[in-house]
């Protein structure tokens, strides 16, 4: 009996109680649902290369296996958030710092010399005298932090922004993980012929 895909999965399903796709590894936010039923889809009347399930199933799991950390990049190019309509987007943080440093030493000297004279005579003495000495030392530190952030972003005039809305509805036709899985699917597990 000549099987094609959709009824080796089925068989498998049904007569040998194996999923095929049961055990398969597929990143997170990749749904498996979606992914069967895409493979599913695209392979439903290809020949498979090989009828065995157990075989069968041992290669896929396998497969999806070592193409994971492939399908994961693929798959976080596909849902990086930016906006279509700009080609340049620049972000940029600046943090300044600024120490400035004043010393400041003054000495302060006040010497007083109190002179007296006795009642009866013109000449003056000492009496005391007083020394006053009064040194400061004064320190000033000053500091300064400025931070700032550009973004700058926008169509800077190389390309229309129909050009750019064109080129977003191609992309996101042409490139479905869902599909990118499935097409890769089939090149590995399907014969090229009918």
């Amino acid at each position: 009996m000549r099987y094609n895909f959709i009824n080796l999965y089925q068989m498998s399903l049904q007569i040998q109680k194996v999923d095929l796709f049961k055990d398969i590894s597929l990143p997170t936010g990749i749904s498996k649902e979606n992914v069967i039923n895409s493979i599913l889809l695209e392979c439903d009347e290809l020949m498979p290369i090989t009828t065995d399930p157990i075989l069968f199933k041992a290669k896929i799991d396998s497969w999806f296996t070592l193409r994971k950390s492939a399908f994961e990049h693929i798959y976080n190019v596909l849902i990086e958030d930016y906006n279509p309509i700009h080609n340049y987007d620049r972000h940029e943080v600046r943090e300044e710092t600024r120490n400035n440093a004043r010393n400041n030493d003054y000495l302060e000297e006040n010497k007083t010399t109190n002179k007296v004279s006795a009642f009866n005579s013109d000449t003056m003495r000492n009496s005391d005298t007083t020394d006053d000495s009064i040194e400061s030392i004064r320190k000033e530190t000053e500091k300064e932090k400025n931070n700032s952030i550009n973004h700058v972003f926008g169509n800077i005039g190389v390309t229309t922004t129909q050009q750019m809305i064109e080129s977003e509805l191609t992309l996101r036709m042409k490139y479905d993980i869902y599909k990118i899985i499935a097409n890769e699917f089939r090149k590995e597990f399907m014969l090229n012929c009918m």
